[in-house]
């Protein structure tokens, strides 16, 4: 950060005289002034764009803390709009993936606590299938899928 040079500071400013004439000692203050103002305005359009850019990074990147995760506990669940990952708590369950979401939509479906090697969790897609298997299913230990909507139809990511 910039500061005023010492002889600017206040109880200083008389020192002024010593060093330049009045025509000039005017002309000093008031360059000083516009330098002064022009810094303020440089620091404060800074910190806004330092503040744009982290915001601009953290949506670019798809940051993990803006990605909408839900936990499901039931034995059925249907995919929201709003949802990208899914934790299914207590399998077995069947996560139904419906159909007229936005084109490049991706939902990852996870086994959260590691039980789907004893008990399955099963995805669907409603009114189609999955590239062309009529479901998919989650049979390892916190084993996940992603699946992505084209337009027409699930597929794996």
């Amino acid at each position: 950060m910039l500061t005023l040079p010492q002889f600017l500071k206040p109880g200083h400013l008389s020192q002024l005289n010593d060093f330049f004439p009045p025509e000039r000692r005017r002309r000093l203050l008031v360059s000083i002034a516009f330098f002064s103002l022009f810094v303020a305005a440089f620091q404060a359009y800074d910190d806004v764009s330092r503040k744009n850019r982290a915001l601009s990074d953290a949506l670019a990147t798809r940051n993990p803390s803006l990605a909408h995760i839900t936990d499901v506990s039931d034995n059925w669940y249907r995919v929201q709009p709003t949802d990208d990952v899914i934790n299914v708590l207590a399998p077995p369950a069947t996560i139904v993936l419906p159909s007229g979401f936005v084109r490049g939509k991706i939902v990852t479906v996870k086994d959260r606590n590691g039980k789907a090697l004893e008990q399955h969790i099963t995805v669907r897609a409603e009114g189609g299938r999955i590239i062309t298997l009529p479901e998919i299913v989650i049979a390892t230990s916190y084993g996940s899928f992603s699946f992505l909507w084209d337009g027409k139809e699930w597929t794996l990511h």
